[in-house]
């Protein structure tokens, strides 16, 4: 009956699988990773989440933020998957670490970072792009 409104809730539909799909590419490569480097999970989500809301969860309560602050973004950047061609989504699924992050002051501009950390930021923020990007055409040519 209203075919422009529902082709909006599908592709909101499925921007946000993909953006499901994206996060949880990015954290299994997260997790892989910090096994490999024997590195602590970052806090940087846990700040930003903070800076952003104005307030200091505590010590107990900072992880949880942080990966609800995760999540949150993993499905809301999914959905211009569904609008954007990939030559303009993968900048922008690369932007929280690139841009929002130092435009907070939680950290340096990415081309002060030791080139490993650009290598590996850039290769979660990556697996992420290429999931949701899948995920999303998948879904795309199957219920378009």
């Amino acid at each position: 009956m209203f075919p422009y409104r529902a082709g909006r809730v599908h592709r909101l539909t499925r921007g946000l699988i993909a953006g499901a799909a994206g996060t949880a590419a990015m954290t299994a490569s997260t997790l892989v990773e910090m096994r490999v480097r024997d590195r602590p999970p970052s806090d940087v989500p846990a700040q930003t989440a903070a800076k952003l809301l104005g307030w200091d969860p505590g010590e107990r309560r900072a992880e949880r933020l942080g990966t609800a602050l995760h999540v949150l973004t993993g499905l809301a950047l999914g959905v211009p998957s569904a609008l954007l061609p990939a030559t303009v989504y993968v900048p922008l699924a690369f932007s929280p670490d690139f841009a929002a992050v130092p435009a907070l002051g939680l950290a340096p501009p990415p081309w002060r970072w030791p080139p490993v950390e650009v290598a590996v930021s850039a290769g979660h923020h990556a697996a992420y792009a290429a999931a949701a990007l899948a995920v999303e055409r998948r879904l795309a040519r199957a219920f378009g």
